[in-house]
């Protein structure tokens, strides 16, 4: 009998972990057929499984930006009813660390996709954008929105004037309508990366590239020798992982062939690193003490001063809080000879007549010149709020 009770026990003990497995493979099956649903629906997943565990959104936009209007029912689309909603509960979502945007749009909807550019740069979190393939049209302002933005090689960005077809009641306001409207894209995409709005509108109206069209077609390289995909060495403080800023930058300048080997830091850099602990509570640094007076940092040289983020000499708040490079790249120096003039007569200075004064005054000009061997020898550090 106790042989068969015990027998029983452990055929109902299997039967339960079988239907537990059962269940856990049901339950990751669920999992898994809703995200392949999400990527189906809105080419959009949680990037999830990496080392670190980072918790990063995917949001890929390809083919035409629909807006108002449906496309026609063959065309691939990005729907910005579907964006807008996601991006706001990205923002919400406290778990969510960063997101990436994969860019392959032939552009579309011009109020569609300057409101979907809108929502992705007020974002609080890191932003990064890549354009595979294309990034056309009103897709420019969508690729720049980030706060870093990148293109392969072999992708393209087609810049050109705002379009529209149909019949106009009133042609110049509808020109001048038109105008408003592509000063708008202009100015996001100036605010968003190095390119000036004139160099824009002169892309924008070149007539020697496109065949049937107004505008330029750019390469990966022309994008960014013209601004619009960040060549920008910097990484962005994410919270208060200070030295993993630190880390990110001093990684960029060692991927360029360079050695970091100094950093400059604003106060509050110095001192948030300062406050580190670790999980128990200890100084993560405590050779820096309140960080007011750091002269290496990690084996690089370092300096604190107000002076990196410039707080106190610009009146629109400046996100810099850091300074790393291969500091023999910089190079500065002084002029060989002094030009000197002296003054015998006259109140050069506004304290009286020289001659009165039984004086006389030299005034010197002296010109300083600095440079930079190569920008890619640094990186900054940029606050991210």
């Amino acid at each position: 009998m106790s042989e068969n009770r015990y027998g029983e026990k452990r055929e109902e003990s299997e039967t339960g972990m079988k239907l537990q497995n059962c269940e856990t493979q049901e339950s990751e099956n669920k999992v898994q057929e809703s995200t392949n649903e999400q990527i189906k629906d809105m080419g959009q997943v949680v990037l999830n499984s990496n080392s670190r565990k980072h918790k990063v959104e995917l949001l890929t936009i390809i083919g035409e930006v629909e807006g108002h209007e449906s496309a026609p029912s063959h065309s691939k689309t990005t729907k910005y009813e579907h964006v807008l909603p996601k991006l706001a509960i990205i923002e919400d979502d406290e778990e969510i660390e960063g997101l990436l945007i994969l860019l392959n749009t032939v552009g579309g909807d011009v109020e569609a996709g300057l409101a979907i550019a809108e929502m992705i740069a007020s974002l609080s979190i890191p932003t990064v954008s890549l354009v595979l393939g294309g990034g056309h049209s009103i897709g420019v302002p969508m690729a720049v929105s980030a706060d870093y933005s990148f293109a392969v090689p072999s992708a393209t960005m087609v810049i050109h004037p705002v379009r529209s077809n149909g019949m106009f009641i009133g042609v110049a306001q509808t020109y001048r309508n038109m105008e408003k409207i592509q000063d708008r894209i202009t100015t996001f995409i100036s605010e968003h990366s190095r390119a000036s709005q004139k160099r824009l509108e002169e892309l924008m109206l070149d007539t020697s590239q496109l065949v049937k069209d107004v505008g330029t077609m750019l390469e990966g390289k022309e994008a960014v020798k013209e601004g619009l995909i960040d060549t920008k060495q910097s990484s962005t403080l994410s919270g208060t992982k200070y030295d993993d800023a630190i880390e990110a930058a001093a990684g960029t300048i060692i991927s360029a062939g360079y050695t970091p080997s100094g950093i400059a830091m604003d106060p509050a850099l110095s001192f948030g690193l300062s406050t580190m602990r670790d999980t128990t509570g200890r100084k993560i640094y405590p050779e820096l003490g309140f960080g007011q007076n750091t002269s290496n940092f990690l084996g690089m040289n370092a300096a604190v001063s107000d002076t990196v983020s410039a707080k106190n000499e610009i009146s629109v708040a400046s996100k810099l809080l850091g300074i790393v490079g291969q500091f023999n790249a910089f190079r500065w120096g002084v002029q060989r000879s002094i030009g000197a003039h002296m003054i015998e007569y006259g109140d050069p200075d506004g304290l009286g007549d020289l001659q009165r004064q039984n004086q006389i005054a030299i005034r010197a000009e002296i010109v300083y010149g600095i440079g930079i061997l190569d920008s890619n020898a640094f990186a900054k550090i940029v606050s991210g709020e």
